[in-house]
Parts: structure tokens; C-alpha cells; sequence
């Protein structure tokens, strides 16, 4: 055992497991933390008995607590679905995506969140993307969390901890789980062919749909005028695929509003796949051949239908969906009573990265009085903008909110008033530790041929360190791919000293593609406590072609003196220090 665990921590024999740059035990590709934190596990358990060699104690109790804390987020990302900073959003799991029709880009984000799961983790250079089809790192799996829980059984004996405030199973729902869509066929003086999707996309739970129907609602008024009535109407499908249609049947006759009911009943609509989870009709509603022209585009389904032609269709609340007879979607005509509803009801706000947050508003003739935090109002123009159907959530408001879950209730005239539930993160946790990163630009103009900044480094720590244990990263966009060439032009380290290396990113950002990596060799020595080291380097592309500056992750503005910069990272022995990644 302590021939295992000595290889997997100081060595063994000269052969010693392979260490990311951030400190993750690196063992395989496929499920890299399952290694790690299984060892941690048995290294755990081995180092609380008596027959453990002494000495080595300590060293495996670091190594468990090492590798749980890589797991739980200590490189700045953590590989726990649910829990701490840049937990995994899209892991490949089916049932937690929750896909309708059985696809890994539909919807492109998960419905359902597998809390406590362990992904497989990163590869050797500590890359990971949280990617549902990257199933090597993303995927989940019983025996990836097997150890690991035994890891944080023993962890949280020693250290304790909280559970998640508020934690329970019960999830709100994201999106409307039944609706239809429908687009106009084709159209003539007196009749109209719809193209309608009836869809169900439940997944709170999913359920089957084998009751399912919809009303269209059209309006005779012209008609009646003219003497016919709903009996002369004919309703005909050219495409059915097994609904049931009635006649035209009277729903407000002293206004001579009537509908079609087309009845799915005993026709299986489920979330399973492209062909089971929803069902098309194209259904003609025609008046009377004697009648030369009839007016459609007062007819309330027809609402927000208009020029959704040639084969296009729209989600549609003026057609309202019934299971078992039960309204489950949309609304009924005359209803300024009906409720108003908002889409999306969920998202997201970084305190961070702060951007506004808007939601699509369906008034069905209410009006949004006002939109409440708890018993609190927000102030329309300075929380909040209201610009048709778009209601914008400012971040000026927002960012006064503390991490968490925010609920603004939507206050309508009339109906029901939906919630906007908004999750509050703060990506700008810079690790503590013990290094420091100053820096300036030589060059601040948008383009220019070589990228030349000035750094300081600090060791901010008690004891010293050595400058080759160390790590600083650039990150920034190489406009077109080219081969690139690094100096150093002076250090107080040692020109010689000081070496370059470029790093494709394997998830690009928008302001970093590439990273430019700077270390020292071992002829530069320690860094004592509460001392700096300097450097002026520069990089360029082999045929000097410019770079965009101003737009790069690392780009420090235009100062001429040193201060501090979160956006290039400092390193010890592979372990975050300082800096905020992208």
C-alpha cells in the first residue's frame, strides 16, 4: 500500500504519478478525478492506521486533501455538478439535460441539475470543457463518485462544513412544457390553412401526452352579416397525423367567436425523440364557396401569425393546449382575465461579467403594474426598463444583490404574476495565495506588431519559493494564426533566466485564444518573502503581422505605471496563486 501511495505522492522508486500544472494527480483520460479521488480515499483510510509508517502520515493526508480540494474547485473551477465556482453546467448525462427529442443540442442548456455528481475532470495540462458531447471529461458515473464520497466523509469529519442554504429537490420549471406552434399554409379571399405543432416537452416530470388537444379560434362576424352561419363553414386536413377535428363549435355565440377542437386523444405525444414529441395538422377552415371573401385576420388564434409563411411556424399563446380537457398552455379569447406570462422565467447574472437581464413578456391584455423584490418595489427606469414586450432587469440593480437566488414577481393587472428567478454568482474570487502580479503596457496602441509589457512579481508569502516553481500567464487573441517568437529584454532575475512558451487554449474566449506562458529556469534562484522580481518581455509573430491588443483578456489599458492585474495568473508548483482565469 505505501508502495502505491508513495507513487502517487513523493515517489517511488524514481517513477512518480504525473501532476497537472494546477496539482490534480494525473493518471488517464477517461475519468482522471475518479483516480484522484479514490486515492485520496485509500490514502485517507491508510493514513488513520497504526501501521502506517509515521513519517508518511502527513504526507498522505496533504495528498487526500489536496485532490478533493482540486475537485471541489481550489484551480479555480470546480468539478462538482452544483456546488462552488464554475461548477460543470453540461454534463453528459440524458436524464439531467432532459432532452425532448433525444438530442445533446436540444435545448442547449440542462433542464434538471444532477447535484454532487463528479465529472471526469481535466486532462494533463488541467483543460476541461463543460461540454455535454465531451463525454471523456464531462461524463458522470457511479464510480467516479464512489471514492470520492468516501474522501469527503472522512474531510468533513476533520474540517466540518455547511450544506447548500435552501437545498431541496424541487426544481422550478424552465420552459413551457406543452404549447403549439403554427405558421399560415395557405391563405385565399375566404379561407385559411394553418400549419400547427402540437409539442410536449414536459420534464417536471416528463410525462406521456395521449389526451392532448388545442382550440383554434376564429371570428364569423363577417359571415353572419351576410347571412351564413358556423354550420356553412368546412373544416378539412391536408396533413393529420391522427387528430380528431370538430366542426366550427360555439365559444362566445353572441359574438360569433367559435373554434375548431383538434383532439389528439389516444395519439401518444411524449418527450422521446424527433418524431414522438409533438404531432402536425394542417388544418383549412373555408366559408362558403358562395361567399366571396372572408375576413381571417381577425380571428384571435390568428394573433402574431402574420407573415409566418412558407412552412415557418411561431409559438403561439393564442392557441391554447388541453390535457384531459384542462388548459395547460396559452389563453382563452375575451380574457383580459387570462394570466400574462413571462419566457424565459430563469437566468443568470455574473457580478462579475455584469450584463443586463431581460424577459419576453405575453400581456394578454393585462398590464405589468409593477415588479416586486419580496415586499420591495422596483423603481421602473432606474431598476428596471420596459420596452414593448421586452422588460430588462438592469445590472446597475442587480449588482447590488447578494450571490444567490433573486425572485422578482412580475405584478399583472390581472391573472397570475410569474416569478423571474435570477442566479447571482461573482466569478471574481481571486485565490489566495502567495504571489502577486503587477504589470504595464511599453505599447497601449489598439494594433501593433509585438505585444510588450512590463511585470513584477511579488512573493507575498512567509518563506521563499523558487522563481522555477513558478508559472505567469498573458492571455490574449492571435488575429491569425502565425508562428510566434518571445523575448525577454531584461529581468532582475537574469535575462537568460527567463523562458517563453505559447499555449493554444483549447476553449477559446472571446478575448483569449492563446496564452503566453513565462518561467524561470532553475540558475534563477529563490524569491525571498516580501521581495519582487522584474521583467520587461515582449512577443510577436515570426512575419511581424499586427496584433488586436485592446480587445485581449491581459491588456492592462493604458497606465504607465505598475498596479495590480488580476488577468495574468501566477503559479506555484502548478497551484492558482493570483489572477482570475478567462
Amino acid at each position: 500500500m505505501e508502495m502505491h501511495l508513495d507513487y502517487w505522492t513523493t515517489g517511488y522508486n524514481g517513477s512518480r504519478i504525473s501532476y497537472t500544472p494546477k496539482g490534480l494527480a494525473w493518471l488517464d483520460t477517461w475519468g482522471s478525478l475518479r483516480y484522484a479521488t479514490t486515492t485520496a480515499f485509500l490514502a485517507s483510510v491508510y493514513a488513520d492506521w497504526s501501521g502506517c509508517s509515521a513519517k508518511k502520515v502527513e504526507t498522505y493526508k496533504n495528498f487526500a486533501k489536496q485532490q478533493i480540494d482540486y475537485a471541489l474547485g481550489s484551480s479555480g473551477h470546480s468539478f462538482l455538478v452544483g456546488y462552488g465556482i464554475n461548477s460543470p453546467k453540461r454534463p453528459h448525462h440524458r436524464t439531467a439535460h432532459s432532452s425532448w427529442a433525444d438530442s445533446m443540442s436540444v435545448p442547449a442548456y440542462h433542464r434538471h441539475t444532477l447535484y454532487g455528481a463528479l465529472v471526469g475532470g481535466p486532462d494533463k495540462d488541467d483543460s476541461y470543457t463543460d461540454d455535454i458531447n465531451n463525454y471523456i471529461n464531462n461524463e458522470v458515473a457511479c464510480d467516479y463518485n464512489a471514492g470520492f464520497v468516501g474522501a469527503l466523509a472522512k474531510l468533513y469529519g476533520e474540517y466540518g462544513g455547511d450544506p447548500i442554504a435552501d437545498f431541496k429537490a424541487i426544481e422550478e420549471v424552465t420552459n413551457d412544457e406543452y404549447f403549439v406552434e403554427a405558421g399560415i399554409n395557405a391563405s385565399g379571399s375566404n379561407f385559411i390553412e394553418i400549419k400547427a405543432i402540437l409539442n410536449n416537452c414536459s420534464g417536471w416530470p416528463a410525462r406521456m401526452g395521449d389526451h392532448l388537444s388545442f382550440k383554434y379560434f376564429v371570428d364569423i362576424t363577417g359571415a353572419v352579416k351576410k347571412g351564413y352561419t358556423a354550420d356553412d363553414f368546412t373544416i378539412t386536413a391536408s396533413y393529420n397525423q391522427g387528430a380528431a377535428i370538430s366542426r366550427l363549435l360555439p365559444w362566445a355565440e353572441a359574438e360569433n367567436i367559435y373554434y375548431v377542437n383538434v383532439d389528439f386523444t389516444k395519439v401518444k405525444i411524449y418527450p422521446g425523440g424527433q418524431s414522438a414529441y409533438k404531432k402536425e395538422i394542417q388544418l383549412r377552415i373555408a366559408a362558403p364557396e358562395s361567399m366571396a371573401s372572408w375576413d381571417h385576420t381577425n380571428d384571435y388564434s390568428y394573433t402574431g401569425l402574420d407573415g409566418v409563411t412558407s412552412g415557418k411556424v411561431v409559438k403561439t399563446t393564442y392557441i391554447p393546449v388541453y390535457d384531459a380537457g384542462v388548459k395547460v398552455f396559452g389563453n382563452e379569447p375575451g380574457s383580459s382575465s387570462g394570466s400574462s406570462s413571462i419566457s424565459p422565467v430563469t437566468a443568470t447574472f455574473d457580478k462579475y461579467n455584469p450584463e443586463d437581464v431581460s424577459a419576453t413578456v405575453i400581456y394578454n391584455g393585462n398590464t405589468l403594474d409593477n415588479i416586486k423584490n419580496g415586499t420591495d418595489l422596483l423603481v421602473k427606469e432606474t431598476d428596471y426598463v420596459v420596452s414593448d414586450n421586452t422588460v430588462t432587469i438592469l445590472s446597475s440593480y442587480l449588482a447590488g444583490k447578494s450571490v444567490g437566488k433573486l425572485r422578482l414577481t412580475f405584478d399583472f393587472s390581472g391573472g397570475n404574476d410569474p416569478v423571474f428567478t435570477i442566479t447571482i454568482t461573482d466569478s471574481s474570487v481571486i485565490p489566495t495565495g502567495d504571489l502577486k502580479v503587477q504589470a504595464f503596457h511599453m505599447n497601449t496602441a489598439e494594433t501593433v506588431s509585438s505585444i510588450a509589457a512590463k511585470i513584477r512579481l511579488y512573493n507575498t508569502g512567509t518563506g521563499d519559493v523558487n522563481l522555477s516553481d513558478i508559472k505567469l500567464r498573458y492571455y490574449y487573441t492571435i488575429n491569425g494564426e502565425k508562428e510566434q517568437q518571445f523575448w525577454c529584454d531584461w529581468s532582475s532575475a537574469g535575462t537568460a533566466n527567463v523562458t517563453g512558451a505559447f499555449v493554444k487554449m483549447k476553449e477559446a474566449k472571446s478575448d483569449a485564444d492563446y496564452y503566453m506562458e513565462i518561467g524561470f529556469n532553475e540558475a534563477s534562484g529563490p524569491l525571498s518573502a516580501g521581495k519582487s522580481v522584474e521583467l520587461q518581455v515582449r512577443f510577436s509573430k515570426a512575419d511581424w503581422t499586427n496584433y488586436i491588443q485592446t480587445d485581449d483578456y491581459s491588456y492592462q489599458g493604458t497606465g504607465t505605471s505598475y498596479a495590480d492585474c488580476d488577468k495574468i495568473t501566477a503559479y506555484l508548483a502548478g497551484n492558482l496563486q493570483w489572477g482570475i482565469e478567462p
